[in-house]
């Protein structure tokens, strides 16, 4: 294994490549929506209404069981400086921001409490007809407050503010009467930040001030996992494995199809007596939202989903130049503010959580935006830590693919990124000794292939972590090779739990990783001209693979082709003709031999020829083929409109004479403007639209 000094990952039956990128390689074309604005540019002044919760403490414990309440407060200072004073200043008003459920979605839609007039500070009961209690499960438990003030009748003011402290005092307060387990629930709370298209590699570049102080913490242990890999193309089918343990495809694939029914890793932390916290910003693509109908019933207690779709409509009203703040702040920084204001309120409570935060707007378009990223992310963790909020906390960190679109997405370090997302694990303090639980196997398994069916077989077992008996690893002499034993029933399941032993001779298919987004065993080709000397075995193996090539190109091309062929009166097909190969890739079998590797990867292969010309190819070659390679990952470009796509072809084995597997096709540039026009997903890809 150590011959393989161009590999980042070195394992039995899957090899990594190492493919280094530093920021000086990136520049800022990487941005595909040109309006996208990181820094906060918004009016800076001070708001001119927030809310006062401090006198919930002093008034409330004069009374028994008392309900919360708390306070609007009127900015003097602002309202002089700003506003014109009390004579510019009419009336303002205040409602709660809820789900509409009597809308055709609930989940896109928002409705209001009657509003309330007031000009100065005003106290709100929570239990008040506009601030009742959560009345069933198609609310949640968030209080989330529009305020607009008036002059004349026009709007003077427009603000959204989050009530916190006393939204926890209600949801503690309605959980007294449930029936579960109090001795079962572990003593730990679970926080999970995922970051929207951040790869390893990006994180390493990006997440610098993050990564350094939370490998530094005393009393903490950082795990970086080396080995995550996809499952799927897009957040969705990332996210629901990690979530629900399955592939997307398991689930109804109506788009009108709400997703309450899906089993969720938080239904089963409820059952346990967790709050369950789901924040995710930009509403427009969040992950059970686009181009799906989301959930009829709040899906969990706290949602931040209503608050979003509000602060959209409020962002674009204050500033239509700058879309992502108001009043000095942005989204994502409020987003994890509200987060840390929970955890906060939750610890006071003695209330355990599952909160999972998932980040966009910032790392979907760029790969830079994961610097603005990391000052929020930065802060945000310091001030939890540093308050002593995380100290029963088991913390991870993690993407869900790489970047997907743009310039750096077509060469072949961006097509290994997409694949290989970012994952870190941060234990609570004493966790190993507390829980009897081995760090020797959470190291050895940063080192391992993972897939999110392991992530959420890992939050599964932290429910049960009092139960969980580790087996431990078999070391063999050479400190960089680790064999694990492990218990029989262990392989039966879809994923591993990062407590227990990673197989080091797991392969993609082993890990349930689908083989279009498996990362192992790639070999660089050296492309060339025609070959001149044919004579040799090798060079009759290049030109054998190049057919092969070009004849997986021209399938592709035929099945893009046939799939548009009933909407040809709304996509270009014609285009669908010439095209050029940017990017080769040979995958190797799992058990190839370091002999064979280092030879297929000095191959002269030709891609630069158009026509497959005489794609015959004998039986005993193809054999000599199919025993070194599983296929190829391709990146072309249709030379008509320069659309670029990435193509995996398998060789079938099992039906030799078709060659190949039905190809899975990739676009590799945004196309949500240009193939507009299409409705079904998986055709949108490669459609252009003919207007």
């Amino acid at each position: 294994m150590k011959e393989f000094t161009d590999y980042d990952l070195v394992l039995p039956n899957c090899k990594i490549l190492k493919l280094n990128v530093s920021k000086k390689d990136i520049d800022n074309s990487e941005t595909y929506s040109q309006n996208m604005r990181l820094d906060c540019l918004a009016d800076k002044t001070s708001p001119l209404t927030y809310i006062d919760s401090s006198m919930k403490r002093e008034e409330n414990s004069k009374r028994k069981n008392a309900l919360p309440l708390f306070k609007i407060k009127v900015n003097s200072t602002a309202l002089r400086l700003h506003y014109g004073g009390d004579n510019n200043l009419e009336y303002c008003k205040y409602e709660r921001i809820l789900r509409d459920i009597n809308s055709g979605n609930p989940d896109d839609s928002i409705t209001y409490t009657k509003p309330v007039k007031f000009k100065f500070d005003v106290t709100v009961h929570i239990n008040s007809t506009h601030f009742r209690k959560r009345d069933d499960a198609n609310q949640n438990f968030d209080t989330f407050i529009r305020v607009r003030c008036f002059n004349n009748k026009s709007v003077i003011y427009r603000n959204v503010h989050i009530v916190v402290r006393e939204s926890v005092s209600n949801y503690v307060m309605s959980q007294s009467s449930n029936k579960y387990d109090k001795s079962a629930t572990p003593k730990f709370n679970v926080l999970l930040v995922g970051i929207d298209s951040t790869s390893n590699k990006n994180f390493e570049r990006g997440l610098v001030k993050t990564y350094k102080y939370l490998s530094g913490i005393r009393g903490k242990k950082l795990f970086a996992y080396k080995g995550y890999v996809k499952i799927g193309e897009n957040t969705y089918p990332n996210l629901n494995a990690l979530l629900t343990g399955k592939y997307t495809w398991e689930f109804p694939n109506d788009e009108r199809s709400y997703l309450d029914n899906i089993s969720l890793i938080w239904h089963e932390y409820e059952k346990h007596g967790y709050s369950s916290i789901y924040l995710e910003d930009e509403p427009f693509m969040s992950t059970f939202n686009y181009i799906k109908y989301g959930f009829y019933k709040s899906p969990t207690h706290f949602y931040f989903r209503p608050f979003t779709l509000e602060l959209r409509d409020t962002m674009s009203k204050l500033s239509s130049e700058d879309y992502c703040c108001v009043y000095g702040k942005n989204e994502v920084e409020m987003l994890l503010d509200y987060s840390k204001e929970l955890i906060k309120e939750m610890e006071r409570s003695n209330q355990p959580y599952f909160n999972l935060n998932f980040l966009t707007r910032y790392t979907h378009p760029q790969l830079r935006g994961i610097d603005d990223v990391d000052n929020l992310l930065v802060d945000y963790f310091k001030d939890l830590i540093e308050s002593h909020h995380l100290k029963n906390t088991f913390i991870f960190l993690f993407g869900d693919h790489g970047l997907r679109f743009g310039s750096f997405r077509k060469t072949l370090n961006g097509m290994l990124e997409d694949r290989m997302p970012f994952l870190l694990a941060i234990p609570p303090d004493n966790f190993f000794t507390k829980y009897n639980q081995d760090e020797t196997i959470f190291e050895a398994n940063t080192r391992s292939l993972l897939a999110p069916f392991d992530f959420h077989k890992t939050l599964l077992d932290l429910l049960e972590i009092s139960n969980i008996e580790q087996v431990p690893l078999a070391v063999t002499d050479d400190p960089g090779e680790y064999y694990t034993l492990y218990p029989s029933d262990i392989g039966n399941t879809r994923g591993i739990s990062l407590l227990q032993p990673i197989p080091k001779d797991r392969t993609c298919e082993s890990a349930n990783i689908p083989y279009r987004y498996c990362p192992c065993n790639w070999i660089k080709l050296n492309p060339s001209q025609m070959l001149k000397n044919v004579s040799s075995d090798e060079d009759q193996l290049a030109i054998g693979i190049s057919k092969l090539i070009l004849y997986g190109v021209d399938l592709v091309l035929k099945k893009m082709k046939d799939d548009l062929s009933n909407y040809s009166s709304i996509c270009l097909i014609d285009e669908l003709n010439q095209h050029s190969i940017m990017n080769t890739i040979l995958v190797a079998n799992d058990k190839i031999n370091f002999q064979d590797f280092q030879m297929l990867s000095t191959l002269n292969v030709n891609t630069n020829i158009t026509k497959t010309g005489n794609a015959k190819i004998s039986k005993i070659l193809l054999s000599k083929i199919f025993g070194l390679l599983k296929g190829f990952l391709l990146v072309f470009k249709v030379l008509a409109n320069e659309a670029v796509f990435e193509t995996t072809l398998v060789f079938d084995k099992q039906n030799v004479s078709r060659i190949f597997e039905d190809p899975e096709i990739l676009t590799l540039d945004y196309y949500e403007t240009n193939s507009a026009c299409m409705q079904i997903e998986e055709f949108k890809k490669y459609c252009r639209c003919r207007s």
